[in-house]
């Protein structure tokens, strides 16, 4: 789907002095230094674990400490496939030099923690290009290490295609279909930050669109415009280049139907109720059997539905 997930953001449990600092804040299983965590990552083929966290004020960020990382289970296995990066922001600020504060800091402007809230666990590869973005789960250690594991297979899938494309012998469009496999299932903010350079390698692959993938990657590209527009709430311009986009492509299908509903989304933003709905009814139609067809269904009964007589 083109819609990128959205984190749900967690609330901010004060609890004054009461709260613990962060139990992993001194666990040697956590390092603070973000560049040699790449290092270690790219030297032994693992993925970073970032954890993102507010120890001495995010409820959420204290559950996830206490009822995963701190245990024994976790720690003994998550090493087996990732380094585990801890980026803290607490409001006693005494406890982190001040060299950590400043790269966390530039951590948080990079990967965009200010909008996915806390705690926020990003799965990236050794050059710190994200493949997956989760935070609390509930269930202990057990689930949420079963939860990485399928999110690292993403991971390997990508580094797979990236490392098929690399072959020397290839002819322009077969490197641009294993291009094209890898950024796939790549949600778009991530695709236009982090992967730019193997947009741009695609585009130039398959520069007369013969294999149908320059013009994928236009309307994707295309669709990230309109998704930053609308989550910088500006709605108006994101109700002008999503239909800009749905005119220009003419697309169907399942990337109709993610289209419709960004620009349902816009217009409920404009307050224009209308055409929000019939945006849903469109982005239904596209594709009535899709996965995400249940939840369009969910919406427009919530919002939209005649209240009972």
């Amino acid at each position: 789907m083109i819609k990128s997930v959205r984190q749900i953001v967690c609330s901010s449990l004060i609890l004054g002095g009461l709260l613990a600092w962060n139990v992993n804040a001194g666990d040697a299983l956590w390092t603070t230094n973000y560049a040699q965590a790449q290092k270690d990552a790219a030297k032994t083929g693992k993925s970073l674990l970032m954890d993102f966290s507010g120890s001495d004020w995010c409820g959420w960020c204290i559950k996830l400490d206490e009822e995963v990382f701190a245990h024994d289970v976790f720690k003994e296995a998550v090493t087996k496939d990732f380094v585990p990066v801890l980026l803290d922001y607490p409001r006693d600020k005494s406890k982190i030099p001040a060299d950590v504060q400043a790269q966390n800091e530039r951590l948080m402007d990079k990967y965009a923690i200010a909008f996915k809230g806390y705690p926020t666990v990003i799965l990236a590869d050794a050059k710190g290009r994200p493949y997956a973005t989760t935070g609390y789960q509930a269930g202990g250690p057990e689930a949420y290490l079963k939860h990485l594991a399928e999110f690292r297979q993403k991971g390997v899938e990508i580094a797979k295609y990236l490392k098929q494309a690399e072959a020397p012998d290839l002819k322009p469009l077969d490197r641009a279909r294993l291009l094209d496999k890898a950024m796939d299932g790549v949600d778009l903010p991530i695709l236009v930050q982090f992967y730019g350079d193997i947009v741009d390698q695609i585009m130039v692959l398959d520069k007369d669109n013969k294999a149908g993938i320059k013009k994928k990657y236009e309307l994707r590209l295309r669709a990230a415009e309109a998704e930053k527009a609308l989550a910088d709430r500006n709605p108006e311009k994101a109700i002008e280049l999503y239909e800009a986009v749905i005119r220009d492509f003419q697309p169907t299908g399942e990337q109709a139907q993610a289209l419709y509903f960004s620009l349902s989304e816009a217009y409920f933003g404009a307050r224009q109720m209308d055409k929000a709905k019939a945006g849903l009814d469109k982005a239904l139609q596209a594709a009535p059997e899709s996965q995400f067809a249940s939840r369009i269904k969910m919406i427009v009964e919530k919002y939209f539905s005649e209240p009972s007589k």
